[in-house]
């Protein structure tokens, strides 16, 4: 019979992370991002004992140490050395930069594992200048914010080869000559009196294309920005929008960049998630199989249309357990699919007027985009 033994793991935002790792990510909460200099933002991480023995932590005072940039500290530590079979304890990282720029510690933990004493691993964090404007006058955890008012310097009718964030996220670019939007500033077009920038495809087509090549199709594309936390989009369709006139992708993310495939993280108009039957308005996390499957909210019915402005608002509930879909601040959501499969993307890459496995199929006027970070 095998000798009980202690078997150390961490976690971070339920992913683990292994033992020497040195390239923080998002993913398990390990890469902290962007903040303001002169804010604070702190992280849980979890020591589960997944052995048959006593998990002894044996640093003494503290339990946890950090070294590297005094940015990072341990603000609160594991409540007691002793870790018992199928238990854990937590303790809690803080970053708090007082200048700009990304700095990094490393976290040690010793233990009686016998083959991951100390257990290590590596956090990061980019303090920048703090915001000094933001929608609504709100800079707190601002991350993506495309205006139309601002970053699009065109003249109305121009093609749009860079939308340029005001926020912290990436600016929408331009993936391939011929792929272009198209900017405007005339009374015919603008909402609100604002410009905006018109994605003019084909919304009853929806092919597959993962070169991002394929033409005719209109979209733009950042590498960072996108947050499920809370996301706004105020966009008017060129079409009326119903439960069969086609699909259109608004604003889309990936739930996992390593790997490429039919990913339908994002918001859509219509048929745009293959999870419901007769949606009209859909927010869809990651993958789909059919109907039911994959996790999404949407707004299903034949009585429902959308031919005008309106403020698309999806976002985490309170629990994050879930995501809430709106529209102009009244709830829009009467289905759920595959509620288990909720996921969450944080700083994800980004597409505007396409996703991931399918050619753009916005057929509308996009006047401003806007993600926060929680």
């Amino acid at each position: 019979m095998a000798t009980p033994q202690p078997e150390i793991n961490l976690v971070g935002n339920g992913n683990t992370i292994n033992n020497n790792d040195t390239t923080p990510s998002a993913t398990d909460d390990t890469d902290f991002g962007s903040i303001s200099s002169g804010s604070t933002l702190d992280h849980t991480f979890t020591i589960e004992n997944i052995g048959t023995a006593t998990l002894n932590l044996t640093g003494g005072t503290p339990l946890v140490d950090i070294s590297g940039d005094a940015a990072f500290t341990i603000l609160t530590q594991p409540s007691g050395n002793t870790i018992s079979t199928s238990s854990s304890r937590t303790f809690v990282v803080r970053f708090a930069p007082t200048g700009n720029g990304t700095v990094s510690a490393d976290i040690s933990i010793d233990n009686n594992d016998s083959n991951e004493n100390p257990y290590t691993f590596r956090v990061q964090g980019t303090g920048v200048a703090p915001l000094t404007e933001g929608p609504g006058g709100v800079t707190n955890d601002l991350a993506l914010w495309l205006k139309g008012t601002d970053g699009l310097s065109y003249t109305s009718g121009d093609p749009v080869t860079l939308w340029a964030d005001q926020g912290r996220g990436s600016n929408a670019t331009l993936h391939a000559t011929g792929q272009e939007p198209t900017y405007y500033d005339t009374p015919s077009q603008n909402v609100n009196f604002n410009p905006v920038v018109n994605f003019d495809n084909i919304a009853t087509e929806a092919d597959g294309d993962f070169t991002f090549t394929a033409t005719p199709q209109q979209f733009l594309t950042g590498t960072s920005g996108y947050y499920t936390n809370d996301i706004f989009a105020v966009v008017i369709p060129n079409q009326t929008v119903n439960s069969s006139f086609g699909s259109m992708d608004i604003f889309c993310s990936d739930h996992d960049e390593g790997t490429i495939e039919n990913d339908g993280s994002g918001i859509g108009f219509g048929a745009y998630s293959q999870r419901f039957s007769g949606e009209v308005l859909c927010y869809a996390y990651a993958m789909s199989n059919g109907l039911d499957n994959g996790y999404g909210v949407s707004q299903n019915g034949t009585s429902y249309t959308y031919d005008n402005v309106g403020i698309i608002n999806a976002r985490h509930n309170d629990a994050v357990t879930a995501q809430e879909l709106y529209y102009n601040a009244i709830n829009k959501v009467n289905n759920t699919s595959d509620a288990g499969a909720f996921g969450t993307i944080a700083d994800g890459k980004f597409w505007i007027g396409r996703s991931e496995g399918w050619r753009g199929s916005l057929d509308g006027r996009i006047c401003e985009i806007i993600t926060f970070s929680s």
